[in-house]
C-alpha cells in the first residue's frame, strides 16, 4: 500500500484512511513518507516531509520497488509518489489507485495560484489514474470527477465509502463532556472540526453563527477544531463582536479530546464550498451520536442525506446555514440513537472486506461478467420516463450501468445517491429543448440541427471510447441522437419508447422519420405499453392492442394486464401479445416499475371528510388539466369537495399554465382547486388526497403516475385508452370512463366520492396488484432483452 504519510504524524483525512484501512488488511505492507511514530514494522518511513521533493520522490520510489517485490497487488493513494512506481519500469502486479480527490483543484483551492503547477499536477494525477487496472472512489461524486475530467472507464470504478472506528468513536457521557469543557447544560452546541482552509467554508459559518447571536440559548457555543493556515484569522474574528464569547478556536486536538467535543455537540458542521470527496468527520461525530450539517458539495450528501436530507444545505449560502442551524437549535434533528445506528453502517471491516474481494478478483484476473451498458437521456429533470430510469437501475442484477444526461439537473445527483455511474455530456440548449413538433428536418431550426449533428459526433467519439456491450436510450431525442451515435461507434442499441409514434403526438414527418430510424438502426425496441408499441407501426391503429382499440360489437377492449391474474400478461411473458419480433429488432412490452409507496395509508372511517380529487404530472395541453377542472365543476358545482393540480409547465408551456388559472377563476373555483406546482416528492403529495385522476386528451403511453396511484393504495380514475387502461382493471383496481369525455369523467367522480367503501376497496385492490411491477421482476424482463439484441446467454455473475 503506497501512501502519502502516517496519521498522526502528519495530518489529514487521506493519512487519517490510509492507516485505518492498512490496520484492517494484516497482509498488507505498506510505503509513506516520514515521520511515522508508532507505526508497525510493516510499514516503511521512506523520506521525511521537510526534505526536498527530489529526494522525497527517489526514497519513496525505492522503498516501493523494494516493497513490491513480494507483493501480489500494488494499492496506491496519492499520486505523486505513486507517479515513479506506477508510471516507470516494468510493473508486475496489478494496481489500484485510490481517488481521494483532485490534488491539483485541493491545491488551487487552498490558495495556490500558479497554473503551471496545477498543470502538471492535473497530468500527473492523470498518468496515474491511466495506469492503474482499478480504482477506488469514497463518493458517486468522486466518481463523477473521474469518469467526466479524466476520462477513465466507469467500468473499473468501485464507490467504496470509508469506515468508521465505532469502538473507539462512541457516543459516550455527553453530559460529562460539557462539565468537563466548561459549557452550560443547557447550550446549543455547534461543532467543527475542519483544517482551516479556504474551501471548508469554516468562514461562512461564522457569518450564519453571528446572525444567530439573539436566537439561541444563552451560552450557545461553537467549537472550531483544527489547524491550518487561517486558523489565526479565524481566532481574531472569533475575538471580536458579536461572536465574542460565542466562539473557541481550539485548535488540533487528540482523538480523545475530539471525541469529548463530539460528545458535547448537539451538532457538527461541515460547510465546505470545494472539494470534498465523503467527509470522514460526518462519520466520525455520527458514531458518537452527533449528527452533521453539511453542504451539498462533492461527496457529503451522501455521507449525510441518508441520515436525513434535511441535514444539506447549499454551499456557500450563508442564509440557508443559518436557518439549518436555527431549525437544529429548536430540535429538529436526528436523535443520538438514530445518529450512531446510522454510523454503525460503516464498520471498517466490512469495507476492508469489499477492498480485500476486489484485490483477490485482480490477482485472479476476473474478467467483468455483467453487460456494459450506457444510458443516454436529453435531459436530467425529474420526468415521468427519468424517474422510471431511476427506479429500476439500481434493481439490474446483471447490468453495470453507466448513464450519460444532456444537461446538469436533479436526476444526476439522485443517480449518484443510488449509487449508479453518470455523467453530463451537454447538448445545447436550442437541441434539447426543442419542441416534439419540430422533430424532423424541416421543422427544425438550423441552429437546432447544427446543434444535434454536432452532438452526434462528440457522443459517437466518447461510447468509442468507453466500448459498451449496448446503448439504451431513454426519451425521444435520445433516441434519435443516440441511434445515430451508437450505430457510428459500431455498438447495438436499444430504444426504450416512451412516446406514441403517431400523428396525434408528433408531426407526420417526424412520425415517418423516428419509425424509418427505429427500423434501420435500432437492435431493440422496448415499449412502455402495447399501445405504445402498436404505433409504431405504419398502421399501428388498427392493432388488436393500440389505444381506442374495439371490438365487432363497438365496444371499448381492455387488453390483459397485470392486474388480471387470469390473464397471461403482456409485459412479464416474454412473447405474449404486443411482444414480437419484427425484422432484426426484438421488440418487448415491458412497462415502468414502482415500488409500494412509503406513506401507507389509512383505512378510510364514516367521519372522512368530502375527498380531495388530484391530477399529478406536467402542465401541458394534452395532459388535460382542463378536462379534469371541467369535470370538477361539472360533478361538484358547490360542496366541500377539494381538487389540487400537482405539476408545473415544462418545455416553453407556461401559457397553458396561464390559461389553466384563468379557467379555475372563470368557473368559480378559485377557493377549492388548489395549483400546488412541482413537487419533487411525489408520494407526500399523493398522501393528500383521496382520489387520483388521469384525465389525458391524447392516448396516454403509459401514465407512470397511475401506477404510483395504485402504489400509494388510491382509487384512480384513468381514461379508457393508452398505457392507463392496460394498468387498470375497470371496476377491480380503478375505474376507466370514455377519453375526453367531461361528462363520463364527471360521473365517476362523483360516484367514488359518494361511496367511501368503493373508494377503499378500489384502493386496496390497486395496492396488491402493483407487486406485479416491482423494480426487479421490471429488471428481469429488460435482462433478458438485453442478452437477445446480443445473440448471448445471460451472465451469471450478479454485481457485489
Amino acid at each position: 500500500m503506497l501512501g502519502m504519510g502516517w496519521f498522526p504524524s502528519t495530518v489529514g483525512g487521506l493519512d487519517r484512511y490510509y492507516r485505518s484501512l492498512f490496520e484492517q488488511l494484516p497482509e498488507a505492507s505498506g510505503v509513506v513518507i516520514g515521520p511515522a511514530e508508532g507505526a508497525p514494522a510493516a510499514i516503511v518511513a521512506a523520506s521525511r516531509h521537510d526534505l526536498p521533493l527530489a529526494r522525497r520522490l527517489g526514497s519513496f520510489w525505492l522503498a516501493a520497488r523494494r516493497a513490491a517485490r513480494g507483493a501480489e497487488v500494488v494499492d496506491a493513494h496519492f499520486a505523486l509518489y505513486a507517479a515513479a512506481p506506477l508510471l516507470l519500469g516494468q510493473r508486475r502486479q496489478p494496481t489500484v489507485f485510490h481517488f481521494h480527490g483532485p490534488w491539483a483543484d485541493e491545491n488551487a483551492a487552498a490558495g495556490d495560484s500558479s497554473r503551471v503547477k496545477r498543470a502538471l499536477r492535473a497530468g500527473l494525477e492523470r498518468g496515474v489514474l491511466h495506469r492503474a487496472d482499478a480504482h477506488v472512489v469514497l463518493s458517486s461524486a468522486f466518481r463523477r470527477v473521474l469518469v467526466e475530467r479524466h476520462r477513465v472507464a466507469p467500468w473499473n470504478i468501485s464507490v467504496c465509502a470509508p469506515g468508521v472506528a465505532l469502538e473507539q468513536f462512541t457516543p459516550g457521557d455527553g453530559p460529562g463532556a460539557r462539565a468537563r469543557l466548561g459549557i452550560e447544560p443547557a447550550a446549543f452546541v455547534v461543532v467543527c472540526a475542519r483544517r482551516m482552509v479556504a474551501r471548508m467554508g469554516i468562514d461562512l459559518l461564522l457569518d450564519a453563527w453571528s446572525q444567530l447571536e439573539h436566537e439561541l440559548p444563552e451560552g450557545s457555543l461553537l467549537l472550531l477544531i483544527g489547524d491550518g493556515p487561517l486558523r489565526e484569522t479565524f481566532a481574531a474574528r472569533a475575538a471580536h463582536p458579536p461572536l465574542a464569547g460565542r466562539v473557541r478556536v481550539m485548535g488540533r486536538l487528540s482523538d480523545e479530546e475530539l471525541i469529548e467535543s463530539y460528545r458535547c455537540a448537539d451538532v457538527a458542521a461541515v460547510p465546505s464550498v470545494a472539494v470534498e470527496g465523503f467527509g470522514l468527520v460526518v462519520l466520525e461525530a455520527a458514531a458518537c451520536g452527533t449528527p452533521s450539517i453539511v453542504s451539498d458539495v462533492g461527496g457529503l450528501p451522501e455521507a449525510a442525506a441518508a441520515l436525513d436530507p434535511s441535514l444539506v444545505v447549499a454551499a456557500g449560502d450563508t442564509e440557508a446555514l443559518g436557518a439549518r442551524l436555527r431549525a437544529a437549535a429548536q430540535g429538529a434533528l436526528p436523535t443520538r440513537a438514530a445518529t450512531r445506528a446510522y454510523a454503525e453502517r460503516f464498520a471498517w471491516p466490512a469495507v476492508a472486506e469489499r477492498h480485500r474481494a476486489m484485490h483477490r478478483r485482480l490477482v485472479a484476473g476476473s474478467r467483468e461478467q455483467q453487460l456494459r451498458v450506457v444510458y443516454l437521456d436529453h435531459v436530467a429533470r425529474l420526468s415521468g420516463g427519468e424517474i422510471a430510469l431511476l427506479r429500476l437501475l439500481p434493481h439490474l442484477r446483471h447490468v453495470n450501468a453507466h448513464v450519460i444526461l444532456g444537461e446538469e439537473g436533479p436526476l444526476a445527483s439522485r443517480l449518484a445517491q443510488a449509487g449508479i455511474s453518470v455523467e453530463v455530456l451537454p447538448i445545447a440548449a436550442v437541441a434539447r429543448n426543442a419542441r416534439k413538433d419540430t422533430m424532423h428536418l424541416g421543422g427544425a431550426s438550423p441552429a437546432a440541427l447544427l446543434s444535434t449533428l454536432t452532438y452526434v459526433a462528440r457522443l459517437t467519439l466518447r461510447l468509442r471510447q468507453l466500448r459498451p456491450d449496448l446503448v439504451h436510450t431513454n426519451s425521444l431525442k435520445a433516441g434519435v441522437y443516440g441511434s445515430l451515435a451508437a450505430n457510428a461507434a459500431g455498438i447495438p442499441v436499444v430504444w426504450h419508447l416512451r412516446d406514441r409514434i403517431a400523428p396525434d403526438y408528433l408531426p407526420r414527418p417526424a412520425v415517418r422519420f423516428v419509425r424509418g430510424l427505429v427500423g434501420r438502426m435500432a437492435g431493440g425496441v422496448v415499449a412502455n405499453s402495447a399501445a405504445t408499441l402498436a404505433t409504431l407501426d405504419a398502421h399501428g391503429a388498427s392493432h388488436p392492442l393500440a389505444a381506442g382499440a374495439r371490438d365487432r360489437n363497438g365496444n371499448h377492449r381492455t387488453v390483459p394486464n397485470l392486474s388480471t391474474p387470469s390473464s397471461p400478461p403482456p409485459t412479464l411473458g416474454g412473447r405474449a401479445s404486443g411482444a414480437r419480433d419484427r425484422g432484426r429488432g426484438v421488440h418487448r412490452v415491458i412497462p415502468d416499475s414502482v415500488e409500494p409507496s412509503p406513506y401507507p395509508r389509512a383505512p378510510e372511517s364514516p367521519a372522512t371528510p368530502a375527498p380531495t380529487f388530484g391530477i399529478v404530472g406536467r402542465i401541458a395541453p394534452w395532459k388535460g388539466q382542463d378536462l379534469f377542472v371541467r369535470a370538477f365543476a361539472a360533478a361538484f358545482p358547490s360542496g366541500a369537495e377539494r381538487a389540487a393540480i400537482v405539476g408545473a409547465p415544462m418545455f416553453g408551456e407556461e401559457a397553458c399554465e396561464r390559461e389553466l388559472r384563468a379557467l379555475i377563476v372563470r368557473l368559480g373555483l378559485a377557493e377549492r382547486v388548489e395549483l400546488r406546482g412541482f413537487r419533487e416528492d411525489v408520494w407526500s403529495e399523493l398522501a393528500r388526497i383521496d382520489v387520483l385522476v388521469h384525465a389525458s386528451v391524447i392516448p396516454e403511453p403509459f401514465g407512470q403516475v397511475v401506477l404510483e396511484g395504485m402504489a400509494a393504495g388510491l382509487p384512480v380514475i384513468a381514461p379508457d385508452e393508452g398505457g392507463p387502461s392496460e394498468v387498470i382493471a375497470d371496476g377491480e383496481t380503478g375505474r376507466l370512463f370514455a377519453a375526453r369525455s367531461v361528462d363520463a369523467l364527471a360521473a365517476a367522480m362523483r360516484a367514488l366520492s359518494a361511496d367511501p367503501q368503493a373508494r377503499e376497496r378500489l384502493g386496496s385492490a390497486a395496492r396488491r396488484s402493483i407487486e406485479a411491477y416491482h423494480p426487479a421482476r421490471v429488471g428481469e424482463r429488460l435482462e433478458e432483452v438485453y442478452t437477445e439484441v446480443l445473440g448471448r446467454p445471460r451472465r451469471c455473475t450478479p454485481k457485489c
